[in-house]
């Protein structure tokens, strides 16, 4: 998708003001090439994705109903309005979320999955660390307040000593098993 690191500046600055719209559509215009060439069930297609990624797992069948029969968000951001205001993170990484998303807390709240969370069709699982300080703990909170609020199915792993990505190996063991799980309990094979 736009934005993604390695293909040069112009590439990269193509994420202003195009994360709940623009890069979900790349996202979107992907999985519909591959259920196009029938690569993939169309009818068992789940979104997974870790930081950004997360946002996106939870964005993107938000934006796209029906396109997706499960989610997982690993280390999301959900809720932009809370993430601009939070006053950790560095003057480069503040930069760029503004350049990126803006600051305009009207706006911010139209771009963010827990304010449009009613419109959710799939069962999420949110995975979260709470010694995360790149996607702070709060976003895990927002967004299953949100879910919880909404009435949306969700399930939730949380690891008190763990960061931006789980690091402890019995950690990411138990992490891939519950998205092993989760995924199969939503597409079971065939």
């Amino acid at each position: 998708y736009r934005g993604s690191g390695g293909r040069g500046d112009n590439f990269t600055d193509a994420t202003e003001r195009q994360w709940a719209t623009g890069i979900q559509d790349d996202i979107a215009d992907g999985v519909k090439h591959v259920i196009a060439q029938n690569l993939v069930d169309a009818k068992k297609v789940c979104i997974y994705g870790a930081s950004f990624g997360g946002y996106s797992a939870m964005m993107n069948p938000i934006r796209n109903p029906g396109m997706y029969k499960c989610a997982i968000g690993y280390a999301g951001v959900y809720d932009l309005v809370k993430l601009e205001s939070d006053e950790d993170g560095s003057k480069q990484g503040r930069a760029f979320f503004e350049r990126s998303v803006g600051k305009d807390k009207s706006e911010l709240a139209t771009q963010s999955p827990t304010a449009l969370v009613a419109k959710l069709d799939v069962p999420i699982l949110l995975i979260h660390g709470k010694s995360d300080y790149t996607a702070p703990f709060s976003q895990f909170n927002a967004a299953t307040a949100a879910l919880s609020h909404a009435g949306k199915t969700f399930e939730t792993l949380v690891k008190p000593n763990e960061g931006h990505g789980f690091y402890k190996e019995a950690n990411r063991a138990e992490a891939y098993d519950r998205m092993r799980t989760f995924l199969l309990k939503d597409n079971p094979p065939n």
